[in-house]
């Protein structure tokens, strides 16, 4: 689970300013083709919590699509997203307290019924086709725990270096959504010498986003 705020550490530190409160944000449950906004605002309304923000997906603009609900504390907001590039939707709680936000994703994983690491991981291994093959790989990016999980990083990393091309860019854009800087080796790799060049200019792209995060200078081939 990500933890987001200015103090050092989720507990205490020497260098926390103790003024401002840690945020917890869950994993990303990704949900299935057949969920719909309509069963999530129901599990939203199921608590009592007020939607209080909602943004359409743009894919033009490279914007989610977002609905958020407000939770009483020690939680503090319940999302649905919908991800500006492919449409997938998932949902994600935020909250203060550890327990609580576990207790709301283990509700959802009943109720809405989200995609599993290891039935993805099942799907990316058997896939025949490489359409398929690209759709889970990216799936496995937007589901990967916000904690470094090496079957993630292993499935990812072995479609970066697959034959079809389409499986490739899928991995390099599935990265994206691990914050794993793992890959970034992986990533320089694809970028100098995949042989397909919108491979490797998508590889270059996303070292950006990487470096730019680790406020390093851009990366160049």
């Amino acid at each position: 689970m990500r933890r987001t705020g200015r103090g050092s550490s989720w507990g205490t530190g020497s260098d926390r300013d103790d003024t401002v409160t840690d945020i917890l944000m869950s994993d990303r449950l990704v949900l299935r083709p057949a969920s719909s906004p309509a069963q999530v605002a129901c599990f939203a309304r199921g608590f009592g919590w007020p939607m209080v923000d909602e943004i359409p997906r743009d894919r033009d603009e490279g914007v989610d699509g977002l609905t958020a609900w407000e939770a009483p504390a020690p939680l503090g907001s319940f999302f649905h997203c919908e991800d500006a590039d492919f449409g997938i939707p998932y949902v994600a709680v935020s909250g203060t307290d550890r327990a609580a936000v576990d207790t709301v994703v283990a509700e959802a994983r009943r109720v809405l019924d989200p995609w599993t690491l290891p039935e993805l991981y099942a799907g990316a291994d058997g896939a025949a086709e490489p359409r398929n093959a690209a759709e889970t790989t990216v799936l496995i990016g937007l589901a990967a725990p916000n904690d470094f999980t090496p079957e993630v990083y292993d499935r990812i990393s072995a479609a970066m270096r697959g034959g079809d091309e389409n499986v490739r860019w899928a991995a390099v854009w599935a990265t994206t959504y691990t914050g794993y800087d793992a890959f970034i080796p992986g990533l320089r790799r694809a970028a100098e010498s995949d042989p397909v060049e919108w491979v490797r200019a998508r590889a270059l792209s996303v070292l950006g986003v990487f470096e730019d995060f680790r406020g390093e200078p851009p990366y160049t081939t």
